[in-house]
């Protein structure tokens, strides 16, 4: 017989209800559960079932922290070997560096560097640990207020060191070189001051010295309304840059053109570009957790039946997408039973069981 055409296969499908992800705090049950099959119960398990709910609930909003995070963790682990280890992101929070109305001591505190009791090793706060070991660049996107912003550091030793040697602890690295991707036009003058003056800040404590003249705009795409919408740019920015980190050091080339990585970035973005990064974002999410979750996961696309599911009009989901309980009556599952409805009448016959036992119980006593 011949196959079946696509078209032909899709008119016969059934659309059933299922989750792109399930809720907060739900472990789902199969049928056959493998021994090998993990636990929804680790943070990070549990942050990409977040984000996945928030980039599809809160479709006008910037990107939540754990889909940053997951998704810079992808293309870092994407690069080449020689670009993986000259590169470093950090995402920070909305409580971390640029928290508003921060005073110095609190700034130095989420950055200070620590010594043991005998006053010869140093613990460095993070994330300067891993940005110290081998990266040659380092990425961090900061939150400053409502908008998303991108700070690309240079990092070398002093004096000619080797770039590729081991960084000794309390070594002074230098930042000749620090980037700045702002794409909201509103109040971009104050952040720029507000990042210089944080860094300079808490670099001493990490033994980074940022050179005069460090801090220099990168040209990109601006956005005059909707700072939200920063996330998604500075995230497409941030990818032209690593892609251009994983061929000038891939290829080992980049001594041939040092500015190369600090040049404009120019693309085109629209409301279409945003659903599509999303999407992307979406995607890539599931894909980390299939990894995490060891494979045993598939993912699934829900089409709502049920009211209150999803507005598409508003382009929000409720808060709760679970499916609502509510209470049956007795006279409902009578009704149930005399539908032939087999659930229904093996609870009612339970329940005259019980109340036979009960009745006997009181005629004796």
């Amino acid at each position: 017989m011949a196959d079946k055409p696509i078209e032909d296969e899709a008119t016969d499908l059934k659309i059933c209800q299922a989750r792109i992800a399930c809720p907060i705090g739900h472990d789902p049950k199969p049928r056959t559960q493998h021994r090998d099959q993990p636990k929804i119960n680790t943070s990070e398990r549990r942050g990409i079932l977040r984000a996945l709910y928030d980039l599809q609930a809160r479709r006008d909003s910037d990107i939540p922290q754990w889909a940053m995070v997951d998704n810079l963790t992808l293309i870092h682990d994407g690069l080449g070997e020689a670009a993986r280890n000259a590169t470093h992101f950090y995402v920070g929070a909305p409580d971390g560096l640029f928290a508003p109305n921060l005073q110095q001591g609190e700034i130095l505190d989420l950055a200070r560097r620590r010594r043991d009791k005998d006053g010869k090793h140093v613990t460095y706060g993070q994330p300067f640990p891993a940005m110290r070991a081998t990266a040659r660049y380092s990425f961090w996107v900061m939150p400053i207020g409502q908008v998303r912003v991108l700070v690309v550091f240079e990092l070398r030793g002093k004096e000619g060191t080797d770039l590729a040697a081991p960084r000794a602890a309390e070594q002074i690295l230098e930042a000749p070189r620090v980037g700045i991707v702002d794409v909201v036009a509103d109040g971009r003058t104050e952040r720029r001051r507000t990042i210089e003056r944080r860094f300079r800040l808490i670099m001493p404590e990490a033994d980074i010295d940022i050179l005069d003249g460090a801090f220099t705009p990168i040209t990109a795409p601006t956005l005059t309304t909707d700072p939200w919408k920063s996330g998604y740019v500075v995230f497409g920015v941030l990818q032209s840059l690593v892609q251009r980190v994983n061929y000038f050091v891939g290829e080992d080339r980049i001594d041939e053109r040092p500015d190369a990585i600090f040049d404009a970035v120019h693309f085109d973005f629209n409301d279409y570009w945003i659903e599509l990064t999303r999407s992307y974002m979406v995607g890539a999410l599931c894909g980390r957790f299939h990894r995490l979750f060891k494979y045993y996961s598939l993912t699934a696309v829900e089409v709502p039946g049920r009211n209150g599911d999803y507005d598409p009009a508003n382009r929000q989901l409720p808060p709760q997408v679970g499916r609502k309980k509510r209470t049956i009556t007795i006279g409902e599952l009578q009704d149930m039973e005399s539908k032939g409805n087999a659930k229904a009448a093996a609870f009612l016959e339970k329940r005259r069981k019980r109340q036979r036992l009960a009745e006997e119980v009181w005629d004796e006593v």
